[in-house]
């Protein structure tokens, strides 16, 4: 399992810094901080995985997947409001979350598990089945409106005024 850098592709690398973030090598990967959160990204063998660090507490695994590409999708998505406001767009509008149950996924996608074990996301990935492993099914949710783009249709798409996406 490998990637450009397990920083994953230099025009990610430059975007995150370009949005003011911090971006360093760590062992095994890199680490993303703005501050406040630090991402660890690092690989594990068998799938990438993305640890977050709030406020120097370890929040855990965050997002993992077996493909770098959904990695890369995660993280654009992460900072797609940052990336919004450095050129004075407001924010995405937020995924809103039904009253009972878990986020709600887009059709054809299904989610499962529970806030002490994470989410499960299956469904009709580009590229073909595999599952995603999410902390938040709030993340889970945008992430399966997102998956059928890829990073970089993503960012060009999130600095439009007219921007169809959702945070």
């Amino acid at each position: 399992m490998t990637s450009e850098w397990i920083g994953g592709s230099a025009v990610l690398r430059e975007w995150l810094i370009d949005q003011g973030l911090g971006v360093a090598s760590i062992e095994g990967g890199f680490a993303i901080d703005d501050g406040e959160v630090r991402l660890d990204v690092t690989s594990d063998g068998d799938r990438f995985v993305v640890r977050k660090t709030w406020r120097n507490e370890d929040r855990g695994i965050a997002m993992s997947s077996p493909l770098w590409a959904d990695v890369e999708r995660y993280l654009t998505i992460s900072y797609a409001n940052a990336a919004r406001m450095r050129v004075g767009l407001r924010p995405l509008r937020p995924i809103a979350k039904p009253a009972v149950g878990p986020g709600a996924v887009a059709d054809g996608f299904a989610l499962s598990g529970d806030l002490d074990r994470g989410f499960t996301l299956t469904g009709p990935f580009p590229g073909g089945a595999r599952q995603i492993h999410f902390a938040s099914d709030i993340d889970a949710a945008k992430f399966s409106r997102y998956v059928r783009l890829d990073a970089d249709e993503i960012r060009e798409r999130l600095l439009r005024a007219d921007a169809d996406l959702l945070a």
